[in-house]
């Protein structure tokens, strides 16, 4: 005799697990967001300048990414790389480089290994520049004419992945759920 609560579970079971293998299926549309770090060429973190992007491709290559930009937090007591009030630099294009990587003699698959391209801010006569190389390293320019370069050093690629989990950690979530929900069923019926 089935009671209702069994047939309920059942169909919660169901629909769990159903729903797990449609995000598994479509984990490659989850985009996570990456933080940009610029230290100078002492090693300190420049607190000043702020950036970040979206990106959501999970294979070898480079790719487009998407909402790039670079802040310069300045003001007329603290300067950033020269600019004296804030500048947001997200005019142009900046590509993510995706390579297989290993850690600890372990396959860690594709990660975001560099960046190249550049991003400028539209102000005219007081435009900025940053551009990135695969070596790492990035340059900051102002448009002054002669274009001098304002800033360098070295930069770093921090995945917030934490807020977005992996698609393959969702789908172990769930399918773990739905077996949790199956065997509570089978254990009612018996």
């Amino acid at each position: 005799m089935k009671t209702n609560t069994s047939k309920g579970i059942g169909q919660n079971a169901l629909r769990v697990g159903l729903l797990g293998m449609m995000l598994a299926a479509s984990g490659s549309a989850l985009a996570a967001s990456y933080n940009i770090i610029l230290k100078d060429a002492g090693g300190a973190i420049q607190t000043c300048a702020t950036g970040g992007f979206t990106f959501s491709k999970a294979t070898v290559g480079s790719f487009p990414t998407t909402g790039a930009s670079v802040v310069l937090n300045g003001s007329n007591a603290i300067a950033c790389f020269g600019a004296t009030q804030n500048r947001t630099l997200s005019a142009g294009t900046l590509n993510v480089n995706v390579a297989n990587v290993t850690l600890n003699e372990e396959d860690q698959g594709p990660n975001v290994t560099a960046l190249s391209g550049s991003l400028s801010s539209s102000d005219g006569s007081n435009e900025y520049t940053i551009t990135f190389a695969a070596n790492r390293t990035f340059t900051v320019t102002q448009n002054t004419g002669q274009n001098p370069q304002v800033g360098s050093g070295v930069y770093y690629v921090f995945n917030t992945a934490n807020a977005v989990p992996e698609p393959e950690s969702l789908w172990l979530a769930l399918a773990g759920l739905s077996a949790l929900l199956l065997s509570r069923r089978l254990r009612r019926r018996g």
